[in-house]
């Protein structure tokens, strides 16, 4: 019985010392194959997210915003935001048309003189009088 004792443990040392070997020669493998990232971010290795620096940032596929139902889902609190253009010259620059199912507008002032401002309703009067 002992020498069947022995046996038994001699073999399970055995199977336990290479699944050991095994595990190790894989760990170590695995550690030598990783290489590390040759550069930061930001210096051309892999792309940046939008959020992560102050210079200018574009994106080529499309942006959502606000997908996780949140109170507001775009704000701008400095510069200028432009649709249809690059260089924006107001608070909100549009090159096209505007479509909205309601617009609230409080004034209208001429671009070639913008001290010149009419309120809706003077507008609506001027336009239907």
């Amino acid at each position: 019985m002992k020498i069947l004792k022995s046996k038994i443990f001699r073999d399970f040392c055995a199977r336990a010392f290479v699944a050991l070997a095994l595990g190790a020669f894989v760990f170590v493998s695995g550690a030598l194959a990783w290489t590390p990232p040759t550069a930061s971010p930001t210096s051309g290795n892999t792309n940046a997210p939008l959020n992560v620096s102050n210079i200018d940032q574009s994106k080529s596929g499309g942006l959502t915003l606000n997908a996780g139902d949140a109170e507001y889902g775009l704000l701008v609190p400095f510069g200028k935001v432009g649709i249809g253009t690059s260089v924006p010259t107001e608070d909100l620059d549009v090159a096209g048309n505007i479509s909205a199912n309601q617009a609230h507008i409080n004034q209208v002032c001429g671009k070639s003189n913008p001290a010149q401002c009419l309120t809706f309703t003077q507008m609506y009067n001027y336009v239907h009088p």
